[in-house]
């Protein structure tokens, strides 16, 4: 099955491509041929490589959701990059593979990557979890990297906190290097879909390491009409502006959930956000943050010197793949006014 753009190929917008083709997936099972125009992706660019990726035999990791240990875990010799990561069964009803994400030279995450397919995502779509909640379900995206990234270089915000990650994905890998390298008293990853929370006990049950910090996986929905009891001194969340319609139940959360402060230390409690641009959606979110009148809000756009020469780099190659609106994620602070 293949994606036919050729009559109108310069008018079609992406948005109804990607409904075309989703339309399509739905209407037939013939997963083998089908062919996505790069035009119409998102995920032209894949991110800016902060971190070594290796991939795993994933037949030994699976093992671990039995004992809860991996032993003797064989690596291919080969440094993935995320364009790397893709599918390799488009028929099975599940479809994963394991990547180490390694910190340093000596120091490793084991993540459980699934990959999407057709059975996916024609179930995703009818599921009540579909659309704004199953985003994650798909890949790590470059904000979630890049706020991962953050963290370990400023790991004195997370140092004898509680940490929360809002919409975490399939892997909140933010969370996860938080709770390895960052020094909190407890992180807890949540995401609204069961699925992901699933996916990430896999993720926690082949990292037994990460047993010394107080780690678990938790579902949270964002509702305005949803009481949450338990508040958070870091909460942090990638890439999870996109959608306007979230906006106030996103709000709703982080007012919930993030602890007030001290009068002596008002920074002491954040919301950390990392997200691109996506036309005007994250100054929608922020100015919606800002109306409520309890929020300081500060937004970086060069926090990295790393990251910011491959933004000028990407730039400065005029490659058609990289947007920076959708690509460059910027980095918000926003802390209760006391």
């Amino acid at each position: 099955m293949q994606l036919n753009t050729t009559d109108n190929d310069n008018s079609i917008t992406p948005a109804k491509a990607r409904w075309k083709l989703l339309s399509s997936i739905i209407s037939s099972s013939d997963t083998n041929s089908l062919v996505i125009p790069t035009k119409f992706s998102k995920r032209n660019h894949q991110g800016f490589n902060l971190f070594s990726k290796i991939k795993l035999d994933h037949s030994l990791l699976d093992k671990v959701n039995n004992d809860n240990k991996v032993e003797n875990v064989t690596l291919e010799k080969k440094t993935l990059t995320n364009s790397e990561i893709r599918l390799d069964n488009p028929t099975s009803k599940e479809c994963h593979e394991w990547y180490s994400y390694y910190l340093d030279d000596n120091d490793c995450i084991n993540i459980r990557i699934k990959i999407p397919n057709y059975y996916d995502m024609k179930n995703n779509l009818y599921s009540k979890y579909s659309g704004f909640l199953s985003t994650g379900n798909i890949c790590v995206w470059p904000a979630e990297e890049v706020l991962a990234y953050y963290s370990l270089n400023n790991s004195h915000i997370f140092k004898n906190k509680n940490v929360c990650e809002i919409g975490g994905g399939m892997c909140a890998l933010a969370g996860l290097f938080i709770a390895a390298r960052c020094q909190p008293l407890s992180v807890t990853l949540t995401d609204g879909n069961p699925d992901c929370i699933q996916n990430i006990q896999y993720i926690l049950n082949a990292n037994p390491k990460l047993s010394s910090t107080d780690l678990c996986g938790k579902q949270m929905i964002w509702d305005c009409d949803t009481h949450y009891d338990i508040t958070y001194d870091v909460v942090i969340c990638a890439d999870c502006t996109f959608d306007k319609q979230m906006h106030s139940h996103l709000l709703h959360v982080i007012r919930s959930i993030l602890k007030k402060p001290s009068k002596n230390n008002p920074e002491e409690c954040l919301f950390l956000l990392c997200a691109p641009q996506r036309g005007d959606s994250l100054q929608e979110f922020i100015s919606l943050l800002k109306s409520q009148g309890d929020f300081n809000v500060k937004l970086l756009e060069r926090y990295d010197d790393f990251v910011w020469k491959a933004h000028q780099q990407n730039i400065a190659e005029n490659s058609e793949h990289y947007v920076p609106d959708t690509h460059y994620p910027l980095i918000m602070q926003a802390y209760w006014r006391v």
